[in-house]
């Protein structure tokens, strides 16, 4: 029996650490993001406490919507964000 390995995520990951204080200053609520965006309320929650990352063109997307520069939202997650390895079949 052999196995084959992938790695699920080699792309760079960001934690949204100012989004919060970002809809606090635009009077904006994480729920309306989450739904013009297109991720959970609870996704965006875990990413503003750095217990979730998303991916480039999630934090993209929600700084396209609130108008603010990509660096002013989030920061790099820090070393490589690879997921869990999967045994494909």
């Amino acid at each position: 029996m052999s196995y084959s390995w992938t790695m699920k995520h080699i792309e760079p990951r960001y934690r949204l650490t100012r989004l919060g204080e970002t809809l606090d200053a635009q009077g904006r609520h994480q729920r309306w993001v989450a739904k013009k965006v297109g991720v959970s309320e609870s996704l965006l929650s875990k990413a503003r406490t750095g217990e979730r990352t998303v991916d480039g063109a999630i934090a993209e997307r929600i700084a396209t919507l609130l108008g603010v520069p990509f660096g002013m939202l989030c920061d790099l997650q820090e070393g490589p964000n690879i997921g869990p390895m999967e045994r494909a079949a």
